[in-house]
């Protein structure tokens, strides 16, 4: 029995929370600290982001237009991540008078989510072309 198209792609936005879980039995290394810093900094904003997208996808009607909001995906998450770390900053230095705001960091945010955001997509990618070639995942319907 093959899964909808739809059913793999809701079920692999768990992958960006369960992927830093699933590294850690393996030992802190850089990609394991890589993974769960995605989490730390971006875990509130990527929920929402994946109830949205949760939503989004069931409503698409055809295969082009799943694929097209994957790919975009990390794009159209930056600006909930940024929201987020904005809100956090200004957090941060309500409570601590001697920290200062700063935007100096968007930039390395802006690249480390876009890294991240797009080695998932192609994970997502390969898996589902596997998945297709296979016939575990079955054809659009629409």
């Amino acid at each position: 029995m093959a899964i909808q198209p739809t059913s793999f792609l809701r079920a692999a936005l768990l992958l960006p929370v369960l992927t830093p879980i699933a590294a850690l039995p393996f030992g802190i290394n850089a990609v394991a600290a890589l993974l769960m810093l995605s989490l730390q900094f971006g875990g509130i904003q990527y929920l929402i982001f994946a109830v949205v997208a949760f939503i989004v996808l069931g409503r698409l009607k055809n295969s082009r237009s799943k694929h097209k909001l994957l790919w975009l995906s990390p794009l159209l998450f930056l600006p909930l991540e940024i929201t987020g770390w904005a809100i956090r900053q200004h957090m941060e230095c309500t409570l601590n008078r001697d920290v200062i705001f700063s935007w100096e960091f968007i930039y390395p945010m802006t690249a480390f989510t876009l890294l991240i955001g797009y080695a998932y997509v192609l994970l997502i990618a390969l898996a589902f072309s596997l998945g297709n070639r296979s016939h575990l995942i079955a054809p659009d319907n629409h």
